[in-house]
């Protein structure tokens, strides 16, 4: 499977993970299916919310926050969710040339 990230969500990414270091942070990634099961392009992120909860071993969203940002977004630009990620650190991300 390819997954296209777009920048700002890799920016949002490592920005969140510098933030809550050494604590464990996370969110959900958005986006669409350009091919069906075979190519993913992640445009936006939400991230963990103002009342999750970090720790060293894991991390509670503020699923009411999330919930509703989501719905926010899938309403104004029609995205579906496709994954969900825990437990982000800091990531070295190398951008594709």
């Amino acid at each position: 499977m390819l997954a296209w990230l777009k920048y700002s969500v890799r920016e949002a990414m490592h920005d969140q993970a510098k933030f809550y270091d050494p604590y464990e942070t996370g969110g959900c990634l958005l986006g669409y299916w350009a091919k069906p099961l075979e190519e993913v392009v992640i445009c936006e992120i939400v991230g963990p919310g103002p009342n999750a909860t970090h720790s060293e071993i894991g991390f509670t969203p503020d699923h009411e926050w999330q919930t509703s940002k989501i719905a926010s977004l899938y309403k104004n630009q029609n995205i579906c969710i496709f994954i969900w990620v825990t437990g982000i650190h800091i990531l070295i991300i190398q951008a594709r040339s």
